[in-house]
Formats: C-alpha cells, structure tokens, sequence
C-alpha cells in the first residue's frame, strides 16, 4: 500500500513516540475535511511540538536534521558567517570535520541561501535542517539581541521543579493532555499556571536533562531511572516511561537533611525497629502515602 506523504509522517511522528495512532487517524481525518496539512493542525492544536514536526520532516524527505538544544556551536566557530548573511538566510556553522563544515539551516534546499553561505567559507559544508527558534537564539548570542515578535520562549524543566519546592510538594508529575501536577501533603495540585503538555513538549523537557547515553537507554528500554538536580533548590529522582505511546515523567525530591524519627508522630514501638540489628523491617504502602520520611529516618 503506497502511503501518503500525510500519513508517512505521522508515522514518523509515531516512531518518535509524541503521537498516538488514534490521534493521528483524527488528525487525517480532519485533514482530508478540511484541507489543513496535517503538521498545521498538530502544532495548532497543541498535540506535537515544532521541533518534532520538523525532525520528521527532515527524515521524510532524507535531509539531515540537526537538535541544536543538544549539539553545541563549536566555539571556534561562533560567529563565522557574517550577521546579515547569517540573519538573513538564517543560518549558523556549527561544526567542522574532514569533510568540512556543518552548517544548520533554516531552509537547507534553498539554492540562493546555500549560495550564500558558500561565499563566505573557505571550505565545502555540508547543510543540515534545523528550528527558526533555535537558530535565532544562536544568533541573538552570537551578534546581539534582535526585536523579534514572534519569539516564545520554552518552559524549562527547572522551572516545574522550583515550584514543586516553593510548594514544599514531594512529586512532580508530567503527564500528556494535563497541566504539570504537584503532590503536596498527599494531594495533587495542577500548576495552571503553566500549559497543558503535549508530548514533544514533555520529551523535550526531559531530554534536556539527560545525557546522550541515558536517553538511548531509555529507547531501547522505554524506562529509565536517574536523578538531576538544581543548584541551591535540590536533588530529585527522576522516573521517565511511556505511556499510552508518549513520555511521562515522576520526579521526587530528595531531602537534603533527615527528619528526627521522634518528630514525625509515629508509635513509640516503630523506634524499637531501629535497634534491631539482624533482619528485614519493611515499610509499605501506596504512592504518597509517606513511606520515604521514616524510611530514611530510619536509616
């Protein structure tokens, strides 16, 4: 069965794991109704991200694409093409090989922009696809800051977590199709404040804070246990699984100094489990129920 270029790549978006097949059967649906293409509807409606559509793209049409939130400008080259070919083409070398130099584009078939950028290097490069957004950052950094009005700026995982420690929350929860949750004293309370997460929104979150190799582990695993922490906030564990064919993500604070046992309103018979020397004590319950501050006030 020959596929259309709509559906293949959904099914890009689907091996990315930010899509659903049910929400890509709508999502086809609608557009044969309506005539909207398909990557429109899915970044209008909040579903995936802009660089997701664009990676799939890439892949669709076998262009190479380049993260530029994971892959760095080597320093030696910032600022290598001039601000106005590199603003007006947008364009930024970023690398260099035997081979010559990689170049992250805007628009990576564009013969007037290649050109271009070939007039100022001394060396052949080899043009890769990457997001406006991130190139305009590079270039804000590079050459100073330029007005822009259609700059969005992406909530840092960070961000969710300072906020889980200014609530004294213990879990923060990161789910599609909800706003970020916070466990506080056993109950959930949504950060509205924040938007509703869509997949791409959560797995770039997420990426952000693992390294190249924790997050092939988790491809090949589809979970992944780790920690991360915040300078001057706190460490936190950090849970990532797939469900229901998207990211999720649990991560629990971990306290930097251990409660007295005394203080926490226990029986005084739980303290007689810290004398013991030989044996199991197991403390049990479910998720929230408050296993971990006597566990490590146990300890």
């Amino acid at each position: 069965m020959v596929q259309t270029s709509s559906r293949q790549l959904g099914e890009l978006l689907l091996e990315r794991k930010v899509l659903s097949r049910d929400v890509l059967e709508l999502v086809l649906d609608r557009e044969a109704r309506e005539g909207t293409p398909i990557a429109a509807l899915l970044v209008q409606e909040g579903i995936v991200g802009e660089k997701d559509i664009i990676a799939a793209v890439a892949q669709q049409v076998d262009v190479d694409f380049v993260d530029l939130a994971l892959h760095p400008v080597r320093p030696d080259l910032e600022g290598k093409l001039p601000a106005d070919i590199a603003r007006s083409h947008r364009a930024v070398v970023i690398d260099k090989n035997k081979d010559g130099y990689v170049v992250a584009m805007e628009n990576p078939s564009d013969d007037e922009a290649l050109a271009a950028v070939a007039s100022c290097l001394e060396l052949e490069f080899a043009a890769c696809l990457a997001v406006r957004s991130e190139i305009d950052l590079l270039h804000d950094n590079m050459y100073g800051t330029e007005v822009r009005g259609d700059v969005i700026t992406d909530t840092h995982i960070n961000e969710l977590l300072e906020r889980v420690v200014d609530l004294g929350g213990s879990d923060l929860h990161m789910s599609t199709g909800l706003h970020p949750a916070v466990r506080v004293n056993g109950e959930m309370k949504q950060l509205t404040e924040f938007e509703v997460l869509n997949p791409s929104e959560i797995r770039r979150m997420v990426y952000d804070i693992l390294t190249q190799k924790q997050r092939e582990k988790f491809e090949t695993e589809f979970e992944l246990d780790t920690s991360h922490s915040i300078p001057g906030k706190g460490r936190f564990r950090v849970n990532v699984f797939f469900q229901r064919n998207s990211v999720g993500a649990v991560m629990r604070t971990i306290p930097d100094t251990i409660v007295p046992l005394q203080s926490l309103g226990l029986p005084d018979s739980v303290t007689q489990f810290t004398e013991i020397h030989r044996g199991l004590v197991l403390v049990t319950g479910p998720t929230g129920s408050g296993k971990r501050l006597p566990r490590s006030s146990m300890s």
